[in-house]
């Protein structure tokens, strides 16, 4: 007998004909075979999923390349790379719910410009192994809200809007940030609300403008 181990398989891969799939309740463990991620949103759009599993990927769980994607509802735990990966390139985008990203080698979650995140709502990132949410240069609102961002060996959120004059790309509300070994946030011009930022090196890093005169 051998045990399962990362590795043990490639990828599931979801194209543009996978646009109409419900993938719900399904477990996607020991993959990411020769650097390649375990679960690959590829030109797809509209799909669901949710209610999912990934865990222990030889790389990346998750990975969304030139893509539309809703991830609700999924743990993605104890991966050699990053928990979820969005692919640099203006097509690839991201809504994020009611999920979990854990304990994975590098970032729980990493948006590599020109990628857009639209949505951070009601997650528990924490134990990852470098920054807990990187957003790079993101040019469309984002919404990061209720979630739990903590223990993370970098900041604990990252997010950098590409256009800092506008108060309305950014707002981060009601989150609790805690005992990240950064700064708890690190972000260009945002609205910052009702926030517990406890334990970290830095509370709050601010690159960019403050804020604009009138305002």
């Amino acid at each position: 007998y051998t045990p399962p181990a990362p590795g043990d398989w490639y990828y599931v891969i979801f194209r543009s004909t996978s646009g109409a799939s419900v993938v719900r309740h399904c477990q996607f463990k020991y993959g990411g075979r020769d650097g390649q991620q375990a679960v690959y949103f590829q030109q797809n759009s509209g799909m669901v999923f949710s209610n999912n599993l990934v865990r222990k990927s030889m790389a990346h769980g998750i990975m969304v390349y030139l893509a539309s994607a809703i991830i609700d509802s999924t743990t993605v735990d104890s991966c050699a790379y990053s928990g979820i990966w969005v692919y640099p390139n203006a097509a690839s985008s991201l809504a994020l719910k009611n999920s979990k990203l854990l304990n994975n080698a590098q970032y729980g979650l990493y948006v590599q410009d020109p990628a857009k995140l639209s949505l951070l709502s009601n997650c528990d990132i924490s134990r990852n192994g470098n920054i807990g949410v990187y957003v790079q240069n993101n040019s469309v609102p984002l919404s990061v809200i209720g979630n739990t961002i903590s223990n993370n060996a970098g900041h604990g959120l990252y997010v950098i809007s590409r256009d800092d004059a506008q108060d309305t790309l950014l707002l981060i509300a009601g989150n609790k940030i805690r005992n990240n070994t950064v700064a708890g946030i690190y972000s260009s011009r945002a609205h910052v609300v009702d926030d517990s930022i406890t334990g970290n090196r830095y509370a709050i890093g601010v690159v960019g403008q403050l804020s604009l005169n009138g305002t």
